[in-house]
């Protein structure tokens, strides 16, 4: 009688292993295509082009500021937030402006590029306000 009882064991532990083993395979797979997702996710998300209005009249309207005119205030940008990705280096990314009380930039480019003009802007703001 034991005979049967060892073959169960058998069969029961082999089974286990069988399945361990198409866990580890198909976790390992999922595993890859969430990474995989994740990576492409954040392409397209990059590749979504938002444009937003920046009031920049302080920084344009002050001569004893520099940058003190359009020109210098949007190469300043363009060389500091990612340089290739503006329209005149064959990228996605455009400047131009708004004329009247308050000047504004018109920027269309990727949100990442958004929070680095945001931040860039914040900083040329505080610059002027230490009187640097």
């Amino acid at each position: 009688m034991p005979e049967p009882a060892k073959r169960l064991y058998f069969r029961l532990s082999s089974l286990l292993v069988v399945v361990a083993i198409l866990a580890a395979i198909f976790g390992a797979a999922r595993f890859g295509y969430d990474q995989g997702y994740a990576a492409g996710q954040a392409e397209r998300e990059r590749a979504v082009i938002i444009t937003r209005l920046y009031d920049v009249d302080d920084l344009v309207n002050d001569l004893t500021f520099g940058p003190s005119s359009r020109d210098a205030l949007v190469d300043f940008l363009g060389h500091s937030v990612e340089p290739t990705s503006w329209s005149n280096s064959g990228g996605p990314g455009t400047f131009s402006w708004l004329e009247g009380p308050p000047r504004q930039l018109v920027i269309s480019h990727n949100d990442d590029a958004h929070r680095q003009v945001s931040a860039m802007l914040e900083r040329l703001r505080q610059n002027k306000a230490r009187g640097r």
